[in-house]
């Protein structure tokens, strides 16, 4: 049946506001992203995408219970988009319901088998539950699909890592820092498998590259202090304290050094 010009008009409003709601998500305005996505899914009920979109919308914002609802009535409406099963696993992942979010990564894999950040992320999550096998055969299968991906390499790496196979965990990391040297997390990675093995020089290399790539990251000052301690205690001790001025919040300047010095030893690395 062919459209009136009332529907051809307001399909034509619905897909300048997704579009519009799409740029908005792009610069991080994500209130005037939300309402444009509202307004399609207040006027089309049934629009697959804008429910979809403001799902993402929803978690980047840290909303996942929103997140979940919106994902799954797009499930309903298109029971064949993978994205919003692989998205909404992200969501369950994020609230820890790990055994849920592989259920939705396992569905979008089946919806589309070339997805590589659902074989990722369900990986993630196997290792998380200790499910270390099946995280190695996640990763295996992502990069089977894309075997430049740097994020399946330092996933696996770190899967490695929890096995304490530490070579193998050193060479996933460095293959991941070949593809990215940007890539904060397979140096601390890298970092912890060196320190495992004694190499501490090296772990230091890559705890202090990690640090300077992300000074945000109180977890590489953490393990950066830890292996200084057994080097330089003057060193570790400005490395502790710039640990704790993110972990507590503590202010710039000299005040933090009795803290450090009274709580450094809490912080210790076993």
């Amino acid at each position: 049946m062919a459209k009136t010009e009332d529907e051809m008009k307001n399909s034509q409003d619905a897909q300048d506001l997704l579009g519009k709601g799409v740029s908005f998500m792009t610069l991080g305005r994500y209130r005037e992203a939300m309402a444009c996505f509202s307004e399609v899914i207040r006027t089309d009920p049934k629009n697959v995408v804008a429910f979809h979109k403001r799902g993402i919308v929803y978690s980047v914002q840290n909303q996942h219970e929103l997140a979940i609802k919106d994902y799954s009535e797009a499930i309903r409406l298109s029971p064949e988009l993978a994205a919003a099963y692989s998205n909404r696993g992200n969501s369950y992942y994020a609230l820890g319901q790990y055994e849920r979010a592989i259920q939705d990564y396992k569905k979008a894999i089946e919806t589309d088998p070339a997805l590589t950040a659902a074989y990722n992320n369900s990986g993630n999550a196997h290792r998380i539950l200790g499910q270390y096998e099946q995280a190695i055969r996640d990763f295996d299968e992502g990069l089977k699909i894309d075997p430049l991906n740097a994020v399946a390499y330092n996933g696996r790496g770190m899967t490695h890592l929890a096995l304490a196979h530490f070579d193998l965990a050193i060479a996933d990391c460095t293959k991941a820092i070949n593809l990215d040297p940007t890539f904060t997390p397979a140096y601390n990675n890298r970092g912890n498998a060196y320190r495992a093995l004694g190499r501490h020089e090296h772990a230091i290399r890559d705890f202090e590259e990690a640090a300077r790539l992300d000074p945000s990251d109180e977890g590489v000052y953490y393990n950066l202090a830890s292996v200084l301690e057994h080097y330089d205690s003057q060193k570790a001790l400005r490395v502790w304290g710039k640990y704790l001025r993110i972990a507590k919040g503590l202010p710039s300047g000299n005040g933090w050094m009795q803290t450090v010095v009274k709580d450094k030893k809490n912080h210790m690395a076993s």
